[in-house]
């Protein structure tokens, strides 16, 4: 389970998130909804222990994320920028996450990762510097999927793809849910993700405006 308890993060003078508890079980799917500004990425990055909460604590399994990193491992994340390694292929972008998280078939788990991310065989061996925004997107995400992780944290994963890559993201969904995985969505689109949602939190200001089943949602 993955837990925040009474989390606050201030950028100086700005607060971003106030005192946010909120817990997510395994095997769901979570739309995070609001405007611009109010907390929907620096709770994924929080939740990716790519940040530290100014106050409060995420936790894993009752693990704090900071100071641990076999929790941390068992993360996939996919924020706005796709922060790829131009000079690298989009194989070896995701192989090289891959090998850091130890995996002992690199190559052939990005290359599953890309199948899953609904990237096709052609153009794998392109460097990534070369490719389109909604290819830079699918290699982004395969980097997510990679290494079957328990926690996958995406942040507006649907911008810039295109119908057959918005597809193949909406049925990697469904099967990283149905395999256990708990999974967070940050969107300006919840309509998009219709039953392959179980629940939504609504952030306004920074704090918890709404949180209810999705498919139970007026």
């Amino acid at each position: 389970m993955l837990v925040f308890e009474d989390v606050t993060r201030r950028f100086g003078r700005a607060t971003a998130l106030e005192g946010v508890t909120l817990a997510f079980d395994a095997k769901t799917t979570t739309a995070l909804l609001g405007p611009n500004g109010s907390g929907k990425t620096t709770l994924l990055r929080l939740a990716a222990a790519l940040d530290r909460p100014s106050r409060g604590a995420v936790r894993l399994d009752g693990r704090d994320l900071r100071e641990d990193a076999a929790s941390r491992a068992r993360i996939g994340y996919a924020g706005h920028d796709a922060a790829l390694y131009d000079a690298l292929t989009a194989l070896e972008n995701v192989a090289f996450r891959a090998k850091l998280l130890g995996r002992n078939r690199a190559g052939a788990e990005a290359a599953s990762a890309l199948d899953l991310a609904g990237f096709p065989a052609r153009g794998r061996d392109l460097a990534a510097g070369a490719l389109s925004r909604g290819q830079r997107q699918r290699v982004a995400l395969a980097r997510a999927f990679v290494g079957e992780p328990d926690i996958v944290l995406l942040d507006e994963p649907h911008a810039g793809l295109d119908e057959d890559g918005a597809a193949a993201l909406d049925r990697a969904l469904a099967g990283l849910a149905a395999r256990g995985a708990t999974v967070l969505v940050a969107t300006h689109d919840a309509p998009r993700l219709g039953a392959l949602v179980d629940r939504a939190v609504a952030l306004e200001r920074g704090r918890v405006a709404r949180d209810e089943p999705r498919r139970n949602a007026p």
